[in-house]
């Protein structure tokens, strides 16, 4: 996977949908001297969505022994991501992740890499429970030696669809039902400006 594969894939699956989507600059350069500036980590990569989602994109390791996994770590409690965190939190945030390696397939069965789209209320509650339980510093595609599970088993009811060669989000998912309830409380509360 070439770096940054997941915000490009998330961005384009969003403009499937035509929803505003915004990048936050991962750098920035001093308009006087033009050196390049610290990191802000303060905002996820993306806004996006009718009304404004934070979404964080997360995707694994392109080489070495990791290959295909996702370090999540970066992003628990005091790890190098944690004003991510705190921002997803605070925000209702969502976590987009892409996992595994080589092809995609829209046969499930078939592909060696997967995506999902998780709200980082759950992942905090129901998926970072799990990882530590089963003492896992990193998830992959499928599950581990030692059976552990991958993202395959974790984080199934997340899962995305590849289709038409792109992530596409199936008509069950949480994000259409959460997304739903942030338009009709938006619609209520801009309602009563008028």
């Amino acid at each position: 996977m070439a770096r940054k594969k997941a915000e490009t894939e998330f961005q384009d699956m969003m403009g499937r949908y035509h929803n505003f989507r915004h990048k936050y600059g991962d750098r920035r350069y001093c308009m006087v001297c033009k050196t390049l500036q610290p990191k802000s980590e303060l905002k996820p990569d993306y806004a996006a969505a009718p009304v404004f989602t934070w979404v964080e994109c997360k995707e694994a390791f392109e080489k070495g022994n990791n290959a295909g996994r996702w370090s999540w770590k970066e992003i628990y409690e005091g790890g190098t991501r944690e004003n991510q965190r705190n921002w997803l939190i605070e925000n209702g945030g969502w976590l987009f992740l892409l996992v595994g390696k080589g092809r995609v397939s829209s046969d499930k069965n078939k592909s060696s890499r997967s995506a999902y789209l998780i709200p980082f209320k759950t992942w905090i509650d129901k998926i970072e429970p799990d990882l530590l339980l089963h003492k896992m510093g990193s998830i992959g595609h499928n599950g581990m030696r030692g059976g552990k599970p991958g993202a395959t088993a974790l984080l199934a009811d997340w899962r995305l669809d590849w289709v038409d060669g792109g992530w596409s989000i199936p008509e069950q998912h949480d994000w259409w039902y959460a997304l739903e309830k942030r338009l009709i409380a938006e619609l209520r509360r801009v309602r009563t400006m008028i």
